[in-house]
């Protein structure tokens, strides 16, 4: 079952396996996800406002929110609409928490209305290091041990995620999408998904 909490500065929509956390940092909206239940070997995720350019001749917006509205729909679906202003930039985003039979999934789809020319759009994460990590174009897999746990960051074509170190023992996660030729706009969608093995059940089913 999926709930939500609400207090000053702070919304969460809680999993039996996951919470996603959004809190105001003075000028923005920020959020982290953080594992619980049995899938605690995942280590928290928070977002970050900076990606890192892949190469010198790509500039990266990345998006920031200073609105939120939150609710749980009628289908028992978490969502949480968002939006900003950097620059020219102006910012929307959806979020959507749902269980399913084997896997929680966090889906955003993030859109750039008033881009600069030969801009793409970004969204960046921080997290611990994986035990394990396999990458291929769209879709980044980690695992971790101690519990076996499974987590995978993907995003819909023609995006692609990145890795890269951040330093004390931290990796850097970006999902990373171009605008098309002559539009105005621009739309990212990508998604984490808390993986349920065969063996390891990360959250109760029942409840």
């Amino acid at each position: 079952m999926i709930t939500m909490e609400i207090s000053s500065g702070k919304t969460t929509i809680i999993t039996p396996c996951v919470q996603l956390r959004f809190s105001w940092a003075g000028d923005r909206w920020e959020h982290e996800m953080v594992s619980g239940g049995e899938s605690t070997s995942i280590p928290k995720i928070w977002s970050v406002d900076m990606a890192l350019s892949p190469d010198d001749t790509l500039s990266l917006a990345c998006p920031v929110y200073e609105h939120l509205v939150a609710r749980i729909d009628e289908t028992k679906i978490g969502r949480a609409i968002l939006d900003g202003r950097s620059g020219s930039n102006l910012f929307t985003a959806s979020f959507s928490v749902e269980e399913k039979p084997e896997e929680v999934v966090i889906g955003v789809e993030v859109s750039d209305r008033f881009l600069e020319p030969d801009t793409s759009l970004a969204a960046a994460y921080l997290t611990e290091s994986p035990s394990g990590i396999t990458e291929s174009g769209g879709m980044a897999t980690m695992t971790w041990v101690t519990p076996e746990s499974r987590l995978i960051f993907e995003a819909d074509p023609p995006a692609v995620i990145q890795s890269h170190p951040a330093g004390m023992g931290t990796i850097r996660l970006q999902a990373i999408t171009a605008p098309e030729p002559s539009s105005k706009s621009i739309r990212l969608r990508y998604r984490w998904r808390w993986i349920a093995l065969p063996t390891h059940h990360i959250w109760d089913r029942e409840a």
